[in-house]
C-alpha cells in the first residue's frame, strides 16, 4: 500500500484544524484512515473535536461492521493478554479436574478389583 492510498492525520484540540483534517479526507478518500487523538482532555475544547470526531466517523461508516458488537455489549476483557490469561487457566484448570476424574476411576478400578478378588 502506497503513501497515496492513507491518510496519517494528528488531532488536536484545535477545533478549526480538526475540520480541515476531517474536510481532508471526505475530500481525497483513501484506504487507510489513521487519526491519532493527541488530545488534551484538560482543555475546553477536546470535547467539540471529540464530538466532531465521533460525527465524522458516523458520516464516513454510517452502517456497523459485521465485526462490531451490539448495541450496548462490550467485550468482557479490554487487553487480548487478559483473555489468553484466562484461557490458559481454562486449559490448566480442565487438564488438572480431568486428571482428578482419571485419578478416581482408577481408584474405583482397583477397589473394584479388589472386592472381586475376594469372591
Amino acid at each position: 500500500m502506497g503513501k497515496e492510498e492513507i491518510h496519517f492525520k494528528l488531532l488536536h484540540n484545535d477545533v478549526a484544524e480538526a475540520d480541515r483534517i476531517f474536510d481532508d479526507v471526505r475530500k481525497r478518500p483513501r484506504k487507510f484512515i489513521c487519526i491519532n487523538d493527541d488530545l488534551d482532555h484538560t482543555q475546553s475544547t477536546a470535547k467539540q473535536v471529540q464530538t466532531k470526531l465521533v460525527k465524522f466517523y458516523q458520516s464516513m461508516f454510517p452502517r456497523p461492521s459485521q465485526f462490531e458488537l451490539p448495541k450496548g455489549t462490550s467485550n468482557r476483557f479490554l487487553h487480548m493478554d487478559d483473555a489468553l490469561i484466562e484461557m490458559l487457566l481454562c486449559i490448566v484448570s480442565s487438564g488438572v479436574i480431568f486428571r482428578i476424574v482419571i485419578f478416581k476411576c482408577l481408584q474405583i478400578t482397583n477397589a473394584r478389583r479388589l472386592l472381586l478378588s475376594y469372591f
